[in-house]
């Protein structure tokens, strides 16, 4: 065991290669805050790491943190240690992949387009299956059901069916008849 004294504050490096368990141990005010293990991990904050690199508490940079972009739905980069089949990945040229379970699930694309369920989304979102809303739905502009193009407000494209009522200025219904009050006679 070698070690020696740099500050008054009690900063010590050790350096241990007495047995099997060699290491690096960096020390300040009494405590141990790196440990460089004689398999080559790095630790800061923990005196046992078992990956190349393990931090405890936050890790922060002023520049960017860069990963190798030949990860997968299967290996994302950024995931988690005990589910290190879930997380964001590099899906595809300036695109971002989201994978849990080892499968994609959601992609933004170059363009900026929102992909659901679909690797190539066409529209700023697009979600392949069904889609659950559980309050409002707000359309400024126009709304097409059936068609990707509409010309009205409210554009359909198939039967329309009401459960109980369609109310309007122009429609009155009840459940088995609608009257059209249009002002051209239909």
């Amino acid at each position: 065991l070698f070690g020696f004294s740099n500050d008054a504050s009690g900063g010590v490096f050790y350096i241990n290669s007495n047995d099997q368990y060699s290491y690096f141990k960096f020390m300040a005010s009494n405590s141990e805050i790196l440990r460089i293990t004689g398999n080559g991990l790095l630790g800061v904050g923990t005196s046992n790491p078992s990956e190349i690199i393990q931090a405890i508490g936050k890790i922060y940079t002023t520049s960017q943190f860069l990963s190798q972009s030949n990860d997968s739905a299967t290996s994302p980069s950024f995931s988690f240690k005990e589910n290190s089949n879930t997380g964001i990945f590099h899906a595809a040229a300036d695109a971002l992949g989201f994978s849990t379970a080892g499968s994609e699930r959601a992609r933004i694309t170059s363009t900026g387009t929102f992909g659901i369920g679909t690797v190539n989304p066409t529209e700023v979102i697009d979600a392949v299956g069904n889609v659950k809303v559980s309050s409002n739905i707000y359309a400024l502009n126009r709304l097409g059901v059936g068609n990707s193009n509409p010309i009205y407000s409210l554009d359909v494209t198939g039967t329309i069916q009401a459960s109980t009522a369609v109310r309007t200025p122009l429609i009155q219904s009840t459940a088995s008849t609608i009257n059209i009050n249009d002002n051209y006679g239909y």
